[in-house]
């Protein structure tokens, strides 16, 4: 897979877009929303975007309740040595 690492640096810096994509606050939704009609370039950029998170996609791995507690377990006790 090529990655085009131009769109993935000007993501990471666009607040709106981490606003928008991550927190889905109606604000930065809107917001995104304002930019990405404001011109051809925030469009290209927005289409150039969509695709790579397109074929960032994963098929999430099914874990057994076993599995997942201690995941958990060591999660924990990671955290509680950090705090002490």
């Amino acid at each position: 897979m090529k990655t085009n690492t131009h769109i993935v640096e000007r993501l990471a810096a666009n607040e709106i877009f981490l606003a928008g994509h991550h927190l889905k606050k109606d604000v930065a939704v809107h917001a995104w929303n304002k930019w990405v009609i404001a011109g051809n370039a925030n469009k290209e950029f927005t289409a150039e975007a969509v695709n790579l998170f397109k074929q960032l996609q994963l098929k999430e791995k099914s874990i057994t309740e076993e599995h997942l507690n201690k995941a958990i377990n060591r999660l924990m006790l990671t955290i509680r040595t950090m705090s002490q």
